[in-house]
């Protein structure tokens, strides 16, 4: 994921890492429960927006942390026990979290100094396990389950099922 000022996080087993490549180091973020060894974390994906990092664990949800001030810790959990799969935050600062079992998920875009809202599912766990979430023309989203393509407006209002099938793959959480 891409933050501010030329820094990225890497979600890896052994937790997040934080690059920065303006002074060319990188560091181990001090993230609760995302240690070599926790199995939450054996499969994540991580998106950046407005300060936050958000962690999709493999079990226990997304975890939010604010990086204003790394030394204070920051464990917010969303989604409780759910297995996220893929993340995407698209042009609006909206963030759409995919899941193995609970479908799609959008959090609104958030303003400066206002709460973020609880957040929507768009897509039925009925459609499968998220795959791979993209952009796509006319403010879409492109949504690969483990059976079907979906396109979604950035509203999360409109849905249209491209009717693709992919077959028998299997993906495990």
């Amino acid at each position: 994921a891409e933050g501010e000022s030329n820094e990225f996080f890497i979600g890896t087993y052994q937790g997040v890492y934080s690059f920065d490549v303006n002074k060319s180091r990188h560091e181990l973020l001090p993230i609760e429960g995302a240690q070599t060894g926790r199995g939450i974390y054996r499969s994540m994906s991580v998106a950046y927006r407005d300060s936050k990092l958000y962690v999709g664990t493999r079990g226990s949800g997304l975890r939010v942390h604010q990086l204003k001030n790394r030394g204070e810790r920051s464990n917010e959990f969303v989604l409780g026990d759910t297995s996220i799969t893929k993340m995407y935050v698209d042009k609006f600062g909206s963030l759409w979290v995919g899941t193995f079992s609970h479908g799609l998920f959008k959090f609104d875009s958030v303003k400066s100094g206002e709460p973020e809202q609880a957040p929507i599912n768009v897509l039925s766990p009925d459609y499968g396990p998220v795959v791979s979430l993209s952009s796509a023309l006319n403010n879409r989203l492109l949504v690969a389950t483990e059976t079907r393509l979906v396109q979604i407006d950035y509203e999360g209002k409109s849905r249209i099922d491209i009717g693709f099938s992919f077959g028998d793959l299997e993906l495990t959480p």
